[in-house]
């Protein structure tokens, strides 16, 4: 027995999903069955930006801080003024100015997973997904990031689709909540979350 289910969300939202996972493959695997649409048109990642973040760290590690934030932008051959600008924003951003010329395994896992969210964020994905990505972090450390994503956020415009278990935080990033039901896996509840922005 198959069951479906669509999320629409807006071209700058950010959407919490508490819970369970949403099988969202964003074109790494082409998927069995359903679509995925940017602006009505099938997601495709040689036009759109995708982008994701998942729980494990993934920076590059053949590369330094700064190749990796880089990395995306060169591929999609962004203008080099503009890699500059967006490369020492996130450095500055995220606290990774210091760390620039240092390669992943020189630093801690925390460290790493902060580059992988800048490198995602400096594609200015059309979508990216973000997998629990703060998992293997102190709180201390877990509250920093969640305000530095809002504020990448804010700049980018990107549509972020960010799954966890941890309803706190799923309310205090999202516009909006969805809860998911347990397999066959549908939405079992759709909460807005109207309060401003944090810090903003």
């Amino acid at each position: 027995m198959k069951r479906s289910f669509t999320i629409q969300m807006r071209s700058d939202e950010l959407a919490g999903d508490e819970k369970r996972r949403v099988p969202l493959h964003i074109k790494l695997l082409e998927p069995t069955s359903g679509n995925i649409f940017i602006d009505g048109e099938e997601a495709d990642p040689q036009k759109h930006n995708l982008s994701f973040v998942f729980q494990e760290q993934s920076a590059f590690p053949w590369l330094t801080v700064e190749e990796n934030i880089r990395f995306g932008q060169e591929t999609k051959k962004r203008p080099k003024q503009e890699i500059v600008q967006v490369t020492e924003y996130i450095l500055d951003m995220l606290g990774l100015k210091e760390s620039r010329n240092q390669y992943p395994h020189e630093l801690s896992t925390s460290t790493g997973q902060r580059i992988v969210i800048g490198r995602s964020f400096a594609m200015k994905p059309d979508l990216l997904l973000m997998d629990e990505p703060y998992g293997q972090m102190d709180l201390k450390l877990r509250y920093y990031l969640e305000d530095e994503v809002i504020k990448l956020w804010q700049a980018t415009k990107s549509t972020v689709l960010f799954i966890t278990h941890n309803i706190e935080e799923a309310v205090y990033l999202a516009d909006r909540c969805l809860i998911l039901s347990q397999k066959l896996t549908t939405v079992k509840e759709e909460v807005v979350i109207d309060m401003p922005i944090p810090g903003m």
